[in-house]
């Protein structure tokens, strides 16, 4: 093909909250694409988190 269908810049841009949550619960995704994530998860933890929900 001569040019890319692909654009240049990324796509993705679902809203991600940093709350208070139970204890147990590192993350939820609701129904409206956004993701809340638990104050209390390490930085290190939390891309896992991301990709799971």
């Amino acid at each position: 093909m001569a040019f890319k269908l692909t654009p240049p810049f990324v796509l993705n841009n679902t809203p991600i909250y940093q709350v208070d949550m139970e204890d147990g619960v590192l993350g939820k995704a609701n129904n409206n694409g956004t993701i809340i994530i638990s104050d209390k998860v390490s930085p290190a933890k939390m891309s896992d988190v991301i990709a799971h929900e």
